[in-house]
């Protein structure tokens, strides 16, 4: 290299690396071309509600080298179908080309929002009972669309007085709390 005038300069080295020494050699130039590192495209994807199977949607990078046509294989992690659990993740993508001399191999990663689902909570009006009657499971049946632990207030065996017209609540803990919400319902 030859410099037209006296001065500072910045040299910037491109994997240009002596695999012999594992420095890069300023000496001497590569043989043939340097391996080249592949940018990888990939935008974060639009969030997605718990139980959706990550898809080509979210999985959607490419990788390219200006004016030059690369293939190669992308492997993301989680992988495709994977259903990641509620908030923010990671996902990566992983590029190995198929021409290793050339090439390099490339990696990126983007954040994927993965938003809770509301259990659906359904709990029909029991039968009156008269007086002096436990609360029993008749009485304390709710369901939900996810799985989870009724907690009931007032609970099982309770004595309900005589005035109570509208004093039954139940809510749910999810089995997992990072995916749903707690939700109440009240009868």
């Amino acid at each position: 290299m030859t410099l037209a005038q006296d001065g500072t300069y910045t040299l910037l080295v491109s994997d240009c690396l002596d695999t012999s020494t594992g420095e890069y050699d300023l000496t001497s130039s590569c043989s043939g071309a340097c391996p080249v590192t592949p940018l990888i495209t990939w935008a974060a994807p639009a969030a997605i509600t718990y139980g959706t199977a990550l898809s080509a949607a979210q999985l959607d990078a490419t990788a390219s080298v200006p004016g030059t046509t690369i293939t190669g294989n992308m492997v993301y992690s989680p992988a495709l179908g994977a259903v990641p659990n509620g908030g923010l993740r990671a996902l990566t993508a992983t590029f190995t080309p198929d021409d290793m001399t050339d090439y390099t191999i490339a990696a990126a990663a983007v954040q994927l929002t993965v938003n809770r689902v509301t259990p659906t909570v359904t709990w029909a009006t029991p039968a009156a009972i008269p007086y002096g009657t436990l609360l029993s499971a008749t009485q304390l049946d709710a369901t939900a669309s996810e799985p989870g632990s009724f907690f009931y207030s007032p609970g099982m065996g309770a004595l309900l007085g005589a005035d109570c017209r509208r004093c039954r609540r139940s809510s749910i803990r999810p089995m997992r709390l990072t995916t749903q919400p707690r939700r109440a319902a009240f009868n």
